[in-house]
Order: C-alpha cells, then sequence, then structure tokens
C-alpha cells in the first residue's frame, strides 16, 4: 500500500515537471506553447497512474502520450492560425488591387473626358458654336432643330462657318431624304467651297459625312432615325 502511493506521488511529481518547467520559457508564445504541452502531459500522467497495473510506468509513458497529445493540438491550432492568416492576407492584397483597379478607371476616364473637352473646343472654333449644336442635333435626329441652327450659323461673320452651315444643311437634307433640298445645297458648295469642284463631288462627299454620322449614332447609342 505504501509503495502504491509511493509511485502515485512520484507520477504526480512527473506531471508537475512537465507542467511546470516549459513554463519557464521566454517568448510568449513558447510559453503558451509549453504549458498547454505540458498541461496535456499531467493530464496523460493521471490517465496512467489511473490505468496502469504498474504506477510509476503508467505515470511516465501516460505523461509522454499527453505531452504529444499537446504538441499535435498545437500544430494543429497554429495550422488554423497560419490559414486564417493567409486569408486575411488574400483578402487585403485583394482589396488593394480592387481599389489601384478603380483608381486607374478613374484616371482614364478623367483623361478621355479632358480630350473630348479638347477636341470639341476645337470643333467650335473650326465650326462655330451654331454648326456644331447643330450637328449634334442632326446626330440625335432632330433635323428640324438641325436646319434652324445651321441657317443661325449662316449669319456668322468668319466666312468658314458659315460654309460650314452650308455642309450642314447638306447634311441635313440627305440624312432626311429632302432630295430637292439637298440639290440645291449640292450646288452651293460646288460654288462656294473651294476643294469642291461639281455638284456630283458634294454629293458624294456629303453622303460620306451622313455615313460617318449614322456609325456615330450607333456609337452613342442613337438608332436610325424614323
Amino acid at each position: 500500500m505504501q509503495t502504491s502511493k509511493t509511485f502515485v506521488a512520484i507520477g504526480l511529481c512527473l506531471a508537475l515537471l512537465l507542467v511546470l518547467i516549459p513554463q519557464q520559457a521566454g517568448a510568449q508564445k513558447k510559453k503558451d506553447k509549453a504549458i498547454s504541452t505540458g498541461k496535456a502531459a499531467g493530464i496523460g500522467a493521471l490517465l496512467g497512474l489511473a490505468l496502469s497495473s504498474d504506477p510509476l510506468a503508467g505515470a511516465a509513458s501516460g505523461a509522454a502520450l499527453g505531452a504529444a497529445g499537446g504538441m499535435i493540438a498545437n500544430q494543429a491550432t497554429k495550422g488554423k492560425r497560419e490559414k486564417k492568416a493567409a486569408a486575411e492576407s488574400a483578402q487585403q492584397q485583394e482589396m488593394a488591387a480592387r481599389e489601384q483597379r478603380l483608381a486607374a478607371y478613374e484616371v482614364e476616364m478623367n483623361e478621355a473626358l479632358q480630350a473630348r473637352q479638347e477636341a470639341e473646343v476645337a470643333i467650335v472654333e473650326a465650326i462655330g458654336q451654331d454648326n456644331w449644336e447643330g450637328y449634334k442635333a442632326l446626330r440625335g435626329c432632330q433635323h428640324e432643330r438641325a436646319s434652324a441652327l445651321a441657317k443661325v450659323g449662316a449669319t456668322s461673320n468668319d466666312s468658314v462657318h458659315r460654309l460650314a452651315s452650308v455642309w450642314l444643311e447638306a447634311m441635313t437634307a440627305v440624312d432626311g431624304k429632302n432630295s430637292q433640298k439637298a440639290q440645291t445645297t449640292f450646288q452651293t458648295l460646288a460654288e462656294r467651297d473651294p476643294e469642291i469642284d461639281t455638284v456630283q463631288q458634294a454629293s458624294l462627299a456629303t453622303d460620306q459625312a451622313v455615313l460617318d454620322m449614322r456609325s456615330e449614332r450607333g456609337e452613342i447609342g442613337i438608332g436610325p432615325c424614323r
């Protein structure tokens, strides 16, 4: 009986030593891991005492098994932490990449808007504000408004702008299938535009301009005029 108690005491001492010794580690993470392993070893030792016919051997082997189980549990917990950290890192990288794409898209859109504004300024300088507004009206299938703005453009003090109003009238007539009006403007173009020699040349040039404008309609989502 006395021997049994002695073995039990030895087993408990082994368990306590396995708990206490790892607690002297310096780093906090290592300390926590050692404490967890030591606790598992202590529990293993107690189970070894209870279940083994040889208390000392049971305590020692139980402590070893408990310590091994504690190490496995620590590794599993470490693996979960690493997976979680990796998932969080991947999410942060994706968010950063998304923000970069958004910033690049905003820069691209701003550059495109600036280029469009600069192009419009150049067009207005070339053909006049009224004719430019008239062209946009024609592109939007507003033929009457386009014709009215062309007439306003014809009163400009700039001779180039006045000539541009004739081209606008010609395009409006062709797009609106007004052949009589178209022929009149073709004749005017042949007389006033130094780059146009004949009515036929004016007709071909106008047809091409109308085709280009209709292509623009499709690009900005405007269907054929009715």
